[in-house]
Formats: C-alpha cells, structure tokens, sequence
C-alpha cells in the first residue's frame, strides 16, 4: 500500500500570487471575480487579500514564514548524522552493516542528544538523513 503525501507548498510562489493579486488592487483593478480568474484562485480568496490588502497595505500580504512544526535537528546535525550514517553500522559497534531504524534512532540520539522515535527516524516528519539501510533498501523497523 503506498501512502500518498501531498506535495509541499511554496509559500515564496504562494506569497507572489498575493503580491501580484496587491499590484492589480492598486492598479484599479477592482473585480474581484476578474482577479481571480487571472491569477486563478478562488474568488473568496481575492476577497480574503483584499480586505488585507485596505487595512494593511501589500504588506499586509506578506507570508507568515515557515508552516508546522520546527525540525528537531539542525542542518549542521543532520549532516553529522549524514557521515555517521554512511560510515556503516558495524562502526557504531553493530553486528552488522544493516541499518535499522531503531539503530538510526540510537545514533541520532548519541550523537545530538535529539530523541527520535525509532519508527519516526526514517518518516517524512523525521530527520531527512538518506541513506540508512542496504543499498536501494528501505529501514527495517
């Protein structure tokens, strides 16, 4: 069964469709439903921006940055469990040279303290790593 993620949002491509929709506001443009048509997104959205846009100006339609949760690990983390990672298990004192998440987990959490479920060490929400298990293997939980 694959499970089907929704792609990410591009709040920069998101924030100039508004910036876009400002600039038509200001240029007298003052239907709605044209707008949208235009810039094609939903009329109640155009309506949504141009009530900011009166009370805030194009400002008003800036985005609100970064949506969900912070990530756990820094970049700078991530990349040192990157080189721990394709250094092999067997170099962490494994049996073996099979990666698996709760062996994942472990190494994250020796080597920045970060506690990562073992099922959530490989997962989209998770560390974004790469890497773990045989070649062209997915995890073993």
């Amino acid at each position: 069964m694959h499970t089907h993620y929704r792609p990410r949002r591009d709040f920069k491509v998101l924030e100039q469709r508004r910036k876009r929709a400002a600039r038509l506001f200001a240029a007298g443009r003052l239907i709605l439903a044209s707008i949208a048509r235009h810039l094609q997104v939903s009329r109640q959205s155009v309506s949504r921006w141009y009530k900011q846009w009166k009370r805030g100006g194009a400002s008003a339609l800036r985005g609100a940055g970064r949506a969900g949760r912070k990530p756990k690990l820094s970049t700078t983390q991530l990349r040192r469990v990157e080189r721990a990672l394709r250094k092999g298990a067997r170099a962490h004192g494994y049996g073996t040279d099979l990666w698996t998440l709760p062996r994942v987990a472990s190494v994250i959490e020796r080597l920045t303290g970060v506690h990562y479920h073992p099922t959530k060490a490989a997962s989209p929400n998770g560390p974004r790593c790469g890497g773990p298990g045989r070649p062209e293997e997915r995890l073993r939980s």
